[in-house]
């Protein structure tokens, strides 16, 4: 981040870099699964920990890890990162 200072960016600035990095980062670490919804829609949600079977037990603690990272950096509830990640809304015009 020296880089960044010596170029002329503010101390602020190069803040809010580094969180876009991080926010970046922690999204990729991330691991999805298919999950069973109402009316036969599709339908995914982010592996934890709590969610994670067998071989995934570590994927999901590094995707809950991630997830919580992510809530704590976009000062929001994990639940709200999830919905984000996990929800599409789509409208008909016509």
């Amino acid at each position: 981040m020296r880089g960044l200072l010596a170029i002329g960016m503010s101390r602020e600035a190069t803040a809010d870099v580094a969180t876009a990095l991080a926010v970046v980062l922690h999204l990729c670490r991330l691991a999805f699964e298919a999950q069973a919804s109402a009316g036969g829609d599709e339908a995914s949600r982010i592996v934890t920990a709590a969610t994670a079977q067998g071989a995934q037990g570590a994927q999901g603690a590094r995707s809950a890890a991630s997830l919580a990272a992510l809530g704590r950096l976009l000062a929001v509830p994990t639940e709200a990162v999830q919905a984000a990640c996990c929800v599409r809304s789509m409208a008909a015009f016509g």
